[in-house]
C-alpha cells in the first residue's frame, strides 16, 4: 500500500510529509525552526493569512500546495487587505509582500486607508506597530493627463495620442499636430499614433498645434448673440479654465479670466476675450483679444496685434489669427475647444 505524501511550502522551500495532518509545532520542527516556540508561523491562503499556534492542527490535504511563512518572533500583527483579515509575524510588511501574499495584481494601486487613502509606493514598507489594525485597499491604477486644459483620468499606464484626443472630445483628424510638454523641458513633437508613457514624471500637458494659422488684419463688426452649446459647457466644466460671459454694447463675449501665459511675456496672466457669432457653430470663431496688452520681454513687436477693442471700458489687444488649410473651420467638428487650442498655440509660438 502506497503512503499518501503531501507537499507544503515554508519560506519558499518545498517539504514533504507522510502525514496529512500536522500541528504547528510539527511543521516548525520539520523545517528546522527550533526551538519551535521562538517562531511565528503564518499560513497563506487565497489572499488572506492566519497564524498557526504550536498545538493547532493543519490539514495539509485541504490546500493544493499549502504555503507558510515563518518569523523569529513572539508576536503576531494584524491588518486587513481589501477587507480580508491578514496576520503577519513582523512589525513591518513590504508593499511587494502585500502584493504577493494579498493576491494584489500589478495593475492595482495599493492604498493605506487609515492614512486618508494614501497611495503606497511599490518600494515602500508599512509599519504594523501602531495602535489598531492597519487597513489596506487596492484600486485600479490611474494617471492624469491634461489635454488642452481638459484633465483626463486614464487607467492604463500608456495611451495613444489619438485616443487621448478622442477622450477629450477633440477630432484628431482636423489637421492638428501634437506636442507634449514636460516640466522644465521644451515641448516635444509627437504623432497621432505615438504612445504616451503616463508613468514618466513631469508630464504637464498635451498640446494641439494648428498646422495653419494666418496672421491678418480683417475687421469684424457683426453684432453677436452668445449661446453656449452643451458640449462647450461640458468641456468648460471639465477644464481648469475660468470663463465668464458678458454683454457689452449689444455684443456678447466669452472671457477667459487669468489665463496663464508661458515664460517670455512681461505679464504672467491675462484675460482673453472671444466673440461668438450668432450662428455659431455654423459661423466660425475668429481671432481673440487680450487685456492687458501682451508685451514680449525681448522687446520684439508681436505681429498683427496692433489693433484694439474696447470691452467694458477696457482696451483689449486684438490678436488677428485666422485658420487656413487643414485647420479651416469645420462646424461639424470645431468649437470653443479647438479655438482655445488656436489661442494657446498663437501665444506660445511667439516665445518659442
Amino acid at each position: 500500500m502506497t503512503e499518501n505524501v503531501v507537499t507544503y511550502i515554508v519560506d519558499g522551500n518545498a517539504f514533504e510529509s507522510n502525514d496529512t495532518v500536522l500541528t504547528g509545532r510539527q511543521i516548525r520542527q520539520s523545517v528546522g525552526l527550533s526551538p519551535a516556540s521562538d517562531y511565528v508561523l503564518i499560513m497563506i491562503r487565497q489572499g488572506t493569512s492566519q497564524s498557526i499556534g504550536l498545538d493547532e492542527t493543519v490539514d495539509l490535504s485541504v490546500e493544493e500546495l499549502p504555503c507558510f511563512v515563518s518569523f523569529k518572533s513572539d508576536r503576531v500583527f494584524s491588518l486587513t487587505i481589501n477587507e480580508r483579515g491578514f496576520e503577519w509575524g513582523a512589525e513591518e510588511i513590504s508593499a511587494s509582500d502585500i502584493r504577493i501574499y494579498g493576491d494584489i495584481p500589478d495593475e492595482h494601486q495599493l492604498i493605506l486607508d487609515s492614512k486618508g487613502d494614501r497611495p503606497i509606493k511599490d518600494d515602500a514598507v508599512v509599519s504594523l506597530k501602531g495602535k489598531g489594525v492597519e487597513r489596506l485597499l487596492s484600486h485600479p491604477r490611474s494617471w492624469k493627463l491634461k489635454v488642452q486644459d481638459i484633465v483626463l483620468t486614464i487607467t492604463t499606464p500608456t495611451i495613444i495620442v489619438r485616443d487621448a484626443l478622442v477622450k477629450a472630445g477633440i477630432d484628431p483628424d482636423s489637421g492638428w499636430t501634437v506636442a507634449i510638454k514636460y516640466t522644465d523641458a521644451p515641448r516635444e513633437a509627437i504623432g497621432l499614433n505615438g504612445i504616451i508613457d503616463l508613468t514618466r514624471k513631469g508630464i504637464e500637458k498635451l498640446w494641439l498645434r494648428p498646422a495653419n494659422i494666418q496672421n491678418g488684419e480683417g475687421v469684424s463688426d457683426l453684432k453677436r448673440a452668445f449661446v453656449l452649446r452643451d458640449q462647450d459647457e461640458t468641456y468648460l466644466s471639465q477644464s481648469e479654465l475660468n470663463l465668464e460671459t458678458i454683454v457689452d454694447s449689444g455684443r456678447r463675449w466669452a472671457i477667459l479670466r487669468n489665463f496663464c501665459l508661458p515664460s517670455g511675456y512681461t505679464e504672467e496672466r491675462v484675460d482673453i476675450a472671444v466673440e461668438i457669432p450668432p450662428t455659431y457653430p455654423g459661423a466660425q470663431l475668429d481671432m481673440f483679444y487680450c487685456h492687458p496688452h501682451l508685451v514680449l520681454k525681448s522687446g520684439r513687436e508681436i505681429p498683427q496685434t496692433q489693433a484694439q477693442q474696447i470691452i467694458q471700458g477696457k482696451s483689449y489687444q486684438r490678436w488677428s489669427r485666422h485658420r487656413q488649410g487643414a485647420t479651416s473651420w469645420n462646424p461639424a467638428k470645431d468649437s470653443i475647444i479647438t479655438h482655445i487650442a488656436i489661442i494657446t498655440e498663437s501665444i506660445a509660438r511667439e516665445v518659442e
